[in-house]
């Protein structure tokens, strides 16, 4: 039998092998390049992976490596430096490998004089140009550099011998675009060749030519995408709206599902006068965006200073368009576009937490509100350990790298203005996590009104959905902040809710010295299923606490809720369960749930000799009923960030002791199936602990485990 299985297998998958094997590397090439094409970066990087595992040095192969490591879903600017270190010196004259380094230079290059820089890397580029007239990456870097200096409104120098070179290349690489729809090159700029008065000239040369090369940039390749929206703006900054307005159209056709394509066509039929068409289109781009970024578009009066905000209280449609189109027509410059970029990111947060009313740098709100506060404009983003994005003179969308992870803000000293170096501002990631803020309480003179606040929270199951029992306290204060209380529980990624909670408990205590710590204050929250975000916020004018946190279901054949830590749990009469459709949060020093009462605590700490009361909830399916599991509770030293499932492991399967194990045989009683455990703790020394307890369905083995971190002293 078992031979026969053996030969079934091979009969099956065989074929499949021995054709993985046999492919030659001409097909693997072939393969790779198709896949690029059609940008499956999965099936790239496999057949890259295999090239390279049977040949290291194939050229080929080490180009589809820095392709893949530059345009990819991940991008890694070292691989593809080493990449094309690796290559042959006869191969580094290829085409791809220069247009490859090109733009890898360009785009995550660094060096300690970036207009030096910019030079050089726009001179590799013409000589690229002149040798290989049709390279994508060629135009686009030309074309980008072009762009990014009438951006700056010329700030980098142009010294008097080189002007006329400039002027003389715009009139020749302009030849010939007459045809293109909408494009009327200006005439050459002719004349003196410095002073003041040939800024609108300068402007014009490097506005036309940043055309002349985005528009070459975008006719084919990977970059497709990119080229499409830097050839919008430079049409939009060079009133071309008919041009632009094609750009836009063929975005659209390329890439039907995305904003950017709608915005380019409502903006260019604005400026043309057609109001209509602009509104259609734009309207189709709000459908399209995200609920944080709709909110910034149609909101003007969240996004612009104090002194403006009254101006857009009741801004209608028209009024929000006007606003827009009215903030700077050319609505991808760097400032403009990285103000909503900001903004939106910004208003991601607020819409989950606001901001205590006493804040810092104005941003004064509760939840739901949004004001902003605009800083520094040049920084970088680095997503996980290799995404690495450029702002300033280059960037990308932020609402593009929202799905790619949390941003970390770091330092490049090349990056920072002039007016900021020096022993003002020793650290340029310190300046932006300052004014570019994730956080509502990211400023330092914010960090020094917090006061401490200690809370746990707990998740139980309900009828109607589930209930969060939050406890807390202010440790060694005997005044801390609570004029003002907000809580409230939103769905992760969803908007807060309109009946947030504005609990004034605090207000009420006069006397705080007789609510210490390990008496906490407890909040019991109904809500609905899923996976949720929950804040609380206490202030007043000394200052303010928060306590955030996320909270899930309770899943799973025998789902578990939460492990509350108590001092004490007694039997009672009340049942203790909310009806969540309700929204009604109650408050005590204690709650009741299902026959039981439980004092949690909100610091996780016990004295040594003290009992740990845990309460726990099992919710098993129906089929269960009546069944005989077994429940082990352990407490074994380390911390939740410690791998313990080994030691875990040994000490349930009874082959090692621990400071603390209790086991015992029950069944399943009904659904839910509170219980309680005392474990005691004067054997066990002083130290961090993780306390963890098993139910194991005796008949399926089908078993959940649920821990806590505690203190003993």
């Amino acid at each position: 039998m078992r031979r026969l299985t053996i030969i079934l297998l091979l009969s099956v998958f065989g074929p499949t092998i021995l054709f993985a094997q046999s492919m030659t590397r001409s097909e693997r090439v072939s393969i790779v390049t198709e896949a690029i094409k059609v940008a499956d970066w999965d099936l790239a990087a496999f057949q890259t992976d295999e090239i390279l595992s049977r040949w290291p040095k194939d050229p080929d192969g080490l180009l589809f490596l820095a392709e893949i490591s530059l345009f990819g879903p991940v991008v890694d600017p070292p691989v593809a430096k080493r990449a094309l270190r690796r290559l042959p010196k006869s191969e580094r004259s290829r085409l791809r490998a220069l247009e490859l380094d090109l733009w890898r230079d360009y785009r995550y290059g660094s060096g300690l004089f970036p207009t030096a820089k910019v030079f050089a890397l726009e001179k590799r580029a013409l000589n690229l140009l002149e040798a290989h007239p049709e390279s994508v990456l060629g135009n686009l870097t030309v074309g980008m550099i072009k762009l990014e200096d009438y951006r700056r409104e010329h700030n980098r120098f142009i010294g008097q011998s080189s002007l006329q070179k400039v002027i003389h290349q715009v009139t020749v690489s302009l030849a010939g675009t007459s045809s293109l729809v909408g494009y009327q090159p200006e005439e050459a700029a002719t004349g003196n060749t410095h002073g003041p008065q040939m800024r609108p000239e300068i402007e014009s040369a490097a506005r036309e030519d940043a055309l002349h090369y985005l528009f070459t940039a975008s006719l084919s390749g990977n970059m497709r995408e990119f080229t499409l929206r830097m050839l919008a703006e430079a049409s939009l900054r060079a009133k071309s709206f008919e041009y632009s307005r094609s750009s836009g159209e063929e975005f659209i056709k390329d890439y039907p599902d995305k904003v950017l394509g709608y915005q380019i066509v409502g903006m260019s039929h604005y400026f043309q006068g057609d109001h209509k068409s602009a509104t259609k289109s734009l309207n189709h781009s709000l459908t399209l965006m995200d609920d944080e970024t709709r909110w910034v578009f149609t909101n003007p009066q969240m996004v612009t200073s104090t002194s403006r905000k009254g101006e857009f209280e009741e801004a209608d449609a028209a009024q929000t368009e006007d606003f827009w189109a009215g903030m700077d027509y050319l609505w991808s410059t760097p400032d403009n576009e990285r103000l909503v970029e900001h903004q939106v990111r910004t208003v991601a947060a607020d819409l989950m937490w606001g901001r205590p009313s006493h804040g810092y740098r104005g941003w004064e709100t509760r939840p739901g509100e949004v004001y902003i506060r605009y800083g520094l404009p040049l920084i970088q983003v680095q997503i996980g350990s290799s995404y690495v994005l450029h702002y300033g003179f280059r960037y990308w969308v932020f609402t593009d790298i929202m799905k790619y992870g949390t941003p970390i803000f770091h330092s490049n000293p090349n990056m920072v203005p002039c007016h900021l170096r020096g022993r003002g501002v020793p650290d340029f990631s310190k300046c932006s996590k300052e004014w570019f803020r994730d956080d509502p309480e990211r400023s330092q003179h914010a960090e020094r009104l917090r006061f401490e606040l200690n809370a746990t929270i707990s998740t139980f199951k309900t009828t109607t959905g589930k209930e969060v029992v939050v406890a807390y306290c202010f440790p060694e204060t005997d005044q801390p902040p609570g004029q003002n209380v907000a809580f409230f529980v939103r769905k992760q990624g969803g908007p807060v809710p309109e009946n947030y909670r504005l609990l004034d408990i605090l207000r009420r205590k006069k006397h705080w010295s007789e609510m210490p710590c390990d008496v906490p204050h407890v909040i019991v929250h109904p809500t609905e299923n899923g996976n949720q975000q929950i804040s609380l916020e206490i202030e007043d004018i000394r200052g303010f606490a928060t306590f955030r946190d996320k909270v899930s279901d309770p899943i799973g054949p025998i789902a578990v809720s939460s492990l509350v830590l108590a001092t004490l749990v007694e039997e009672s009469d009340e049942i203790g369960e909310f009806d969540a459709n309700t929204n009604a949060a109650t408050t005590g020093t204690s709650f009741s749930r299902n026959g039981h009462t439980i004092y949690p605590v909100a610091v996780p700490s016990f004295d040594r000799g003290s009992p740990i009361y845990l309460y726990f909830e099992s919710y098993p399916e129906q089929q269960y009923f009546g069944s005989d599991i077994m429940i082990q509770a352990a407490l074994v030293s380390g911390t939740l960030e410690d791998d313990l499932m080994p030691t875990l492991g040994r000490i349930f399967g009874r082959r090692e002791s621990a400071a603390v194990s209790v086991e015992f045989d029950d069944h399943f009683h009904s659904n839910p199936d509170p219980r309680y455990l005392i474990l005691e703790t004067e054997e066990v020394r002083s130290g961090t602990y993780v306390l963890a307890v098993r139910i194991t369905h005796k008949e399926t083995g089908a078993q959940t485990l649920v821990r806590r971190q505690i203190e003993v002293n």
